[in-house]
């Protein structure tokens, strides 16, 4: 399809097989080892108390006074939405998630998760011509997924530890865009997410962004078929709970349209968040060379028609922590619960005193009384 194509059609059924954008995996082995190389780098470079930025962030928002805590699912608990003991190493074992699916207290290290980068074959061919740095060793198309994924690992492991289920797959568009463009394309989706126009009109938005993002790389028309797609396509496999806009210009931060408002990180979590790049050679500590802004997010309706239900638990519902146990409560229920509490840290909720002891080996790691 030509670079700048004018396109006369809205895609009323949206294929993920009629789109050009191609696709290149990082699996969750890649993912993995990278995260753990950024942790030791961390310890290594700021072995100090306080440590980094990031460090100070997730000691801020999981500790005394200052940790960020709210009601969980069914008003069922109030507790933290990160969890880190004082007496434990900065490391993905010991940072745990209250997950928005199932308000389960879930363990970083044991959500894994791949990336998906979809991009333009022009792009991914500039990339592949890259030589190899001698100093570093990166070159190429897998040397710049690598640098990326550095500079947006932080930000994506918060917002893939929201999910207890369904996040294991996290789609990154790249393209040539502007800021302005990039949030033009966010508001037109979230505006498409409503359901309030009809077929006329939504065709007309559509040709009237198409206009004026025909001359752009990649076009309109492939990035809205692509992430129209990943969200309504049976044969794409998943649904993801979040997807990255991601650009290759300077200075132009990447955006993050949630599936569904429950999915977006809670302002009073990610507004202290650090605006720096986290990287120890980096002299911006302190500054504004971050990739994601988490003030700047974008979601569309909840339950909306561009999106297909999955297989997993609805948002809002509450499991036992033991990650085997099948006992649940359903999204807004009331009444006696199902569980009880830790009786210390008041945060993780058990069917049985049985699966309490059982789940322990995991849970000893975070489990603290409330601060006073």
């Amino acid at each position: 399809m030509g670079e700048y194509q004018r396109h006369t059609y809205y895609e009323e059924k949206p294929l993920l097989s009629d789109c050009d954008l191609i696709l290149d995996e990082m699996s969750e082995r890649q993912v993995e080892k990278l995260r753990n190389t950024m942790f030791y780098v961390q310890l290594e470079a700021w072995p100090n108390a306080g440590g980094s930025d990031i460090q100070k962030w997730f000691r801020k928002v999981t500790s005394g006074d200052t940790a960020v805590r709210s009601w969980g699912n069914n008003n069922r608990q109030y507790s933290r939405h990160i969890s880190w003991k004082k007496d434990k190493k900065f490391s993905a074992e010991n940072l745990f998630f209250r997950t928005v699916d199932t308000s389960r207290v879930l363990p970083m290290a044991l959500a894994d998760f791949r990336i998906q980068w979809y991009a333009h074959k022009d792009i991914w061919d500039r990339f592949d011509n890259v030589p190899e740095d001698p100093e570093t060793g990166f070159g190429g198309r897998d040397g710049w997924q690598k640098v990326t994924l550095t500079c947006l690992i932080w930000h994506l492991l918060v917002m893939r530890n929201m999910h207890d289920y369904g996040g294991a797959d996290i789609p990154v568009i790249v393209t040539e865009w502007t800021q302005e463009q990039m949030d033009m394309a966010m508001d037109y989706w979230v505006e498409l997410s409503q359901d309030e126009w009809s077929l006329e009109q939504k065709r007309e938005k559509f040709f009237e962004m198409d206009r004026k993002l025909c001359r752009c790389r990649p076009c309109f028309y492939q990035v809205d078929l692509l992430l129209r797609s990943l969200l309504s396509d049976e044969e794409v496999g998943y649904v993801p709970r979040f997807t990255i806009l991601l650009s290759t210009q300077n200075d132009v931060k990447a955006r993050t349209l949630f599936t569904e408002p429950a999915f977006v990180p809670p302002p009073a979590l990610v507004s202290s968040f650090p605006t720096g790049c986290g990287n120890a050679n980096c002299d911006e500590q302190g500054k504004d060379c971050g990739m994601i802004d988490f003030k700047k997010s974008w979601a569309l309706k909840k339950d909306s028609h561009l999106v297909r239900r999955d297989k997993f638990p609805r948002v809002g519902g509450v499991k036992c922590n033991l990650w085997i146990c099948k006992v649940e409560e359903e999204p807004g229920s009331t009444g006696p619960s199902k569980f009880q509490k830790c009786q210390k840290c008041k945060e993780a909720l058990y069917c049985s005193r049985e699966h309490q002891l059982c789940d322990w080996d995991s849970h000893k790691r975070i489990c603290e009384a409330q601060a006073v």
